[in-house]
């Protein structure tokens, strides 16, 4: 994975309503990851064991209107 790549090159996992309702979503992926992988969502069932946990502990939440995404 390449962490410096530009906010437009992401991709993006899921859209939520808050910070705190992405840090939940966030949390039970790290948990569904930890007790029960073969339950992951259709979009990880392609990556490897070690690729997927990598994106999981990855996962970032920002705000739609980060300036970072100012024209993607």
């Amino acid at each position: 994975m390449n962490y410096a790549a530009h906010l437009g090159y992401w991709k993006i996992r899921g859209s939520y309503k808050s910070t705190d309702d992405c840090e939940d979503a966030k949390g039970a992926m790290l948990t569904l990851l930890a007790e029960n992988p073969v339950k992951m969502p259709d979009d990880f069932a392609d990556l490897s064991p070690a690729v997927r946990s990598e994106v999981i502990e990855s996962l970032v939440c920002i705000a739609t209107d980060d300036p970072r995404l100012k024209g993607w």
